[in-house]
């Protein structure tokens, strides 16, 4: 395991809940503090704790009960084996790492693209945003919008940079727990 200093503030909390659990301070049933008191007790922010109760979720350690609070689950050894060992690419890692680089991406491809690739690009915009598409289907269009950008660089390592970065959306755990929570709040 990575010190504790090395990881993110949010895996920081989740290793000091999980420890906490492992020494039998929480127990299973036991309902963990309000997000509140818990984002008080590590000085850190409401969203910071947010994060790290879904990542022990994902851990089969916590469970969220709504209208109810966080308790500890008993975890099952399959549970544990299927986990992820470490606590996995957040949602937040994920757009913060396509901030970073994607606009790099789009301003290069802006002097490379074609009239082609211009209205292809118009097409997957219509497509992301059309009431008929199943959510499925928009983020199919979404992604390869991203693509198409990304070939209009004419560069096959950002291209296979950014098919890399929207596969490891799909391939972490974590991210589309993340995601699939704010679907169903109504969000992205």
């Amino acid at each position: 395991m990575p010190a504790v200093n090395s990881l993110r503030l949010y895996q920081q909390v989740a290793a000091t809940v999980e420890r906490a659990i492992g020494d039998g301070r929480y127990q299973p049933g036991q309902r963990l503090s309000s997000e509140r008191d818990l984002a008080e007790e590590f000085c850190v922010s409401r969203p910071t704790v947010r994060r790290a109760v879904i990542a022990l979720e994902m851990r089969g350690l916590l469970e969220a009960r709504q209208g109810s609070g966080v308790y500890v689950r008993q975890p099952s050894a399959s549970k544990l084996a299927s986990a992820p060992k470490d606590l996995d690419i957040d949602a937040f890692d994920h757009a913060e790492a396509r901030r970073l680089f994607e606009g790099e991406v789009a301003a290069q491809a802006a002097t490379l693209i074609t009239d082609e690739e211009l209205v292809y690009l118009e097409t997957l915009v219509v497509e992301m945003n059309s009431e008929a598409a199943t959510k499925e289907q928009s983020e199919l269009a979404d992604r390869q919008f991203h693509i198409s950008i990304a070939q209009a660089t004419r560069n096959n390592a950002i291209v296979r940079i950014v098919e890399n970065t929207w596969d490891r959306r799909y391939k972490s755990h974590l991210c589309m727990h993340e995601n699939s929570r704010e679907h169903r709040r109504g969000g992205a």
